[in-house]
């Protein structure tokens, strides 16, 4: 039983580690362009970042 368990902890430890990508299109890799808002309203619209968040003016 013990193993079973230290397999399926070492498995989901793995999957966690391989889904975490920290490449340009990750949430968490990424950064504003820039000096350029015509490219920082084009990254706004391609991650929705307004569904959840709210930008004033």
């Amino acid at each position: 039983m013990k193993y079973l368990i230290a397999v399926c902890s070492v498995s989901l430890i793995s999957l966690g580690l391989i889904s975490c990508d920290l490449g340009p299109e990750s949430p968490r890799g990424f950064s504003f362009p820039k000096g350029d808002s015509n490219q920082g309203k084009m990254v706004i619209a391609k991650y929705q970042c307004l569904s959840c968040h709210q930008i004033k003016d």
